[in-house]
């Protein structure tokens, strides 16, 4: 059975930890009063696909009290996540503000 935990690194980053090995870390930028923006996602090739993108998201809301999540400028790996989760079409540069609601983003 995987061990996955989320480790606060200082007061914009998340660490992804599996079975205790650092896999992967959420790098965000404060825009104030609770609200983030991505700077930088990196989760090892060998942990793609697992579902970890999504619960590191999830983990900025429990880990670091966000209300609010922003992201803009998206690659072209993770702009079908984004698509699916708002059901639009969308261009690299289209911001998408993240909230939580109950247990989904």
């Amino acid at each position: 059975m995987t061990n996955v935990t989320f480790q606060k690194e200082n007061n914009d980053t998340i660490n992804l930890i599996v079975d205790g090995i650092e896999c992967g870390k959420l790098e965000l930028a404060s825009e104030g009063f609770n609200d983030f923006r991505i700077e930088k996602v990196h989760i090892d090739e060998a942990q793609r696909g697992n579902g970890f993108y999504k619960m590191l998201l999830i983990s900025c809301f429990s880990v670091l009290g966000a209300k609010t999540v922003r992201s803009e400028k998206r690659n072209y790996r993770s702009n079908p996540i984004y698509q699916a989760w708002t059901g639009e079409e969308l261009e690299e540069e289209t911001p998408v503000w993240i909230t939580l609601n109950g247990e989904k983003l």
